[in-house]
């Protein structure tokens, strides 16, 4: 039993050519250099953003006290650096806190509203 309409839609395997060129192995290195620069690339970028989230925490006071970097660092290197970067932004300002403690004289206090510009 033949199919005539299969026919049209797979050619005959003997009208391929399979010889091994020079430029068709050619491409195939050059498309696994391309992939291998890309890799580096974004690997140097997921390194760059995780130095600056760690950073980030760190101006906030928390990697000096709590060793928080080790811990952000394996976050970002197995998951994303997306990861870190948001529980880095929802932490707490801990330099701020201590500033407004040390602030305290007394009874009085200085207001946070005192220290931002006015719009």
């Amino acid at each position: 039993m033949t199919f005539p309409a299969l026919s049209l839609i797979i050619p005959k395997v003997s009208s391929y050519s399979y010889s091994s060129s020079s430029s068709s192995s050619g491409s195939g290195v050059v498309f696994i250099i391309l992939v291998l620069i890309f890799l580096c690339v974004y690997l140097g970028a997921w390194i760059v953003a995780m130095l600056l989230i760690t950073r980030a925490a760190r101006e906030k006071g928390y990697v000096d006290e709590d060793d928080v970097s080790s811990q952000l660092w394996f976050i970002g290197l197995v998951v994303t650096p997306i990861c870190p970067a948001v529980i880095v932004a929802a932490l707490p300002d801990k330099k701020l806190q201590k500033s407004m403690e040390a602030n305290v004289l007394g009874d009085k206090t200085i207001a946070v509203d005192a220290e931002l510009p006015s719009l």
